[in-house]
């Protein structure tokens, strides 16, 4: 190892230290790398060594990216991840940017679709057979008519093409239709001025980009897509705009901030088995899913005995008094006591056997909230 790797070595091992440079223990981390993984579940085209090693890229392209908070970058490489869209890089995908919170006085990264990504999204649809977003310039030929058969002819310029004046997008369907759509700048500009990235971000790096996915996220109202790309698509203008708070993990919850191992189970949640039955005791008695009294076929006047056994209650009616006086069946049953015995009624011998009746609990008989 040369003199200048030994710096360099040093010089991320000084940075690791910080405690400002949080962000760059994510890289680290085996659990982000597994949570990852688990939110990219079986795409064969992205992993998630190389999600990360992207997004470490991205950091050293902008540094501004390691003063955020550790909880909006996790956030955002688990939105791609589940999106299964590259963060940054030239495929513009999916943008990582960097704001500042008023509210809680940090910065924060908020996660932004590319028109790239939105494409392909977009594509995952069996109805989709193409999705094309493109800039008109002022030296360009262009036409187009609205219609019952939509015309549009654009030929772009041989030379300089001058400034960009239009943006239209074309959507091919697999049953042979199409859709197109055409904004003006002005009207792109609209709704770039509503985003809170008009002064950052792709708005200023990527305007061009940035126009053809307005054209296409004021389409996919009219496209045939998967509920994942139409969710996907509707928050991510709620981010950009600033209309619903972006979600924030809670790592401490989780035990990714210090290292404890995350919580087995949910608060108040009572304890359960191996086969994961919840244990039935005094505590589950009193709630809304357990029965206030249990019923048997039994009269009134007949004293019963309860018999409790792990998932089953059952309620053994009394021996007749005949059948003990004759030897026919044993008093010492379990749970019946010689006093129980002694005060059941003298009735007549009856060649029927005792009669029992098995009362489940309410989590396996459905109609016990009904014979309330």
């Amino acid at each position: 190892m040369g003199l200048k790797d030994k710096v360099d070595q040093a010089k991320e091992t000084q940075a690791l230290a910080k405690p400002s440079s949080t962000v760059l223990s994510i890289f680290q981390d085996s659990r982000i790398k597994t949570q990852l993984s688990a939110a990219l579940g079986s795409n064969v085209a992205l992993s998630a060594d190389r999600l990360l090693v992207v997004a470490l890229n991205e950091c050293r392209r902008n540094p501004g990216l390691l003063d955020c908070t550790r909880e909006s970058f996790v956030g955002a490489l688990l939105t791609a991840a589940h999106l299964g869209l590259e963060v940054g890089g030239p495929l513009g995908h999916f943008y990582l940017v960097p704001f500042y919170n008023s509210k809680k006085q940090v910065r924060e990264i908020t996660p932004i679709l590319g028109y790239k990504g939105m494409i392909v999204l977009a594509r995952r649809s069996n109805e989709i057979e193409d999705v094309v977003a493109r800039e008109v310039c002022a030296n360009d030929r262009f036409e187009f008519a609205y219609g019952i058969e939509d015309r549009l002819v654009h030929v772009p310029a041989d030379g300089e093409r001058g400034a960009v004046v239009k943006f239209y997008g074309v959507a091919r369907f697999t049953n042979g239709g199409h859709l197109v759509r055409v904004m003006s700048v002005a009207e792109v500009n609209k709704f770039r001025d509503r985003s809170k990235a008009k002064n950052d971000g792709p708005w200023v790096t990527d305007y061009v980009a940035m126009g053809g996915k307005t054209v296409i996220r004021r389409m996919a109202a009219y496209l045939p897509l998967t509920t994942e790309a139409a969710t996907a698509i509707a928050e991510d203008e709620e981010r950009e705009l600033g209309l619903t708070p972006e979600g924030v993990l809670d790592l401490d919850a989780l035990g990714f901030s210090n290292g404890a191992p995350p919580p087995q189970g949910r608060p108040g949640e009572q304890p359960s088995d191996s086969k994961g039955h919840v244990e039935q005791g005094e505590s589950s008695a009193g709630s809304g899913s357990a029965p206030k009294d249990k019923r048997s076929a039994t009269t009134p006047d007949s004293p019963t005995t309860t018999a409790s056994s792990p998932g089953n209650t059952h309620v053994i009616s009394p021996t007749p008094a005949a059948a003990v006086e004759g030897g026919g069946a044993e008093t010492d049953k379990p749970g019946t006591s010689e006093a129980q015995a002694s005060a059941a009624p003298v009735q007549p011998p009856s060649t029927a056997p005792p009669s029992t009746e098995t009362v489940k609990p309410a989590s396996e008989d459905p109609g016990a909230a009904f014979r309330r």
